[in-house]
């Protein structure tokens, strides 16, 4: 029994002696430094602790071609659209997330600006068509016609928003903006023939400078507008569905470990698994509109989706990218 003390001893010494595990390098790009991006960063540094995990923080600017920041990186995240185009001059060999960004630029220029890569992975900004309008279709039942106002350059939706609407029983009447057809008149349009007005992330129908316009008219029509952020919601929205900056950071804090711990570097794009949902109680007064409560509308979506996965059971398997992708 005498020699218990000195084997103890010695298992101690030799696990002081052990060379710690090193930390692995996670290489952060921020876009810029508002607000949003800083919430993102605190939600992504929150899940990357250390010792398991070391945080850098760099701008675009601050890469150069030798890119010296990226030396050790087990992983670059870049967060935003500029971050992202910055990716270019980061070594290609090092697994990327690209984060925060909106799926129109990733099928304009962004798939073909990453796939330059070895092993890239992607998580959008916006939420996918389908859940939004399944959401829609909680909140506001009784609606069956839905209008939408595109831009040209993003008339490339209107295809998936016809197969997502047909897939939620609703029916889509959109309009897209042209020389002949200006915003008022894309907006009669569909007002007057629908039961509210979809908005959905793009910048030449929807923006400060449009925003009064686009809520007056669906005002005029008595018809509520269903938004896709806060700022829309507080603007005048009857109801937006949205995912936050720290919603987004803890996904891509999940994302990053998960493509550090993994053989495979490289994941399918992804759509937030988190949202938010904001009502305007105010515009619904005013609308002489009931709203259910967000606890409701949240958990018609999940019966929605339960049933959805049981006739779906090979996609099921895929996990949230593959229920939930356009």
């Amino acid at each position: 029994m005498s020699f218990r003390p000195w084997l103890l001893l010695w298992l101690l010494i030799l696990a002081c002696t052990a060379p710690a595990r090193a930390a692995q390098v996670v290489l952060v790009v921020l876009s810029d430094s508002t607000a949003p991006y800083q919430e993102v960063l605190r939600a992504l540094d929150a899940g990357l602790l250390p010792p398991r995990y070391q945080v850098r923080v760099v701008s675009p600017q601050q890469i150069d071609a030798g890119a010296p920041q990226a030396q050790g990186a087990d992983l670059i995240v870049t967060l935003g659209v500029q971050a992202a185009e910055s990716l270019d001059r980061l070594p290609p060999a090092i697994p990327a997330l690209t984060a925060l960004i909106p799926r129109d630029w990733y099928v304009a220029r962004g798939q073909a600006l990453l796939l330059k890569r070895r092993d890239v992975s992607v998580l959008f900004l916006d939420q996918p068509l389908e859940r939004q309008l399944r959401l829609l279709h909680a909140a506001l039942p009784e609606a069956r016609e839905i209008g939408v106002v595109l831009s040209p350059q993003r008339s490339w939706l209107l295809p998936r928003l016809e197969q997502a609407a047909q897939k939620v029983g609703l029916k889509l009447n959109a309009a897209v903006l042209g020389p002949r057809q200006g915003l008022v008149m894309a907006l009669d349009k569909v007002l007057g023939e629908s039961d509210l007005l979809l908005a959905l992330p793009d910048p030449e129908v929807f923006n400060s400078a449009t925003a009064q316009t686009v809520f007056l008219t669906a005002y005029r029509y008595r018809e509520p507008v269903v938004g896709y952020s806060a700022s829309m919601e507080r603007a005048g929205a009857l109801i937006s569905f949205y995912s936050t900056p720290a919603q987004i950071g803890r996904q891509t804090a999940a994302l990053a470990a998960r493509i550090l711990a993994s053989a495979d570097k490289s994941l399918p794009p992804q759509y937030p698994a988190e949202y938010s949902i904001a009502m305007n109680d105010y515009v619904a007064r005013s609308l002489g509109m009931r709203l259910p409560s967000e606890e409701a509308i949240r958990k018609s979506l999940d019966a929605a989706a339960w049933h959805r996965d049981a006739a779906q059971e090979p996609r099921a398997a895929e996990g949230m990218e593959g229920i939930w992708n356009d």
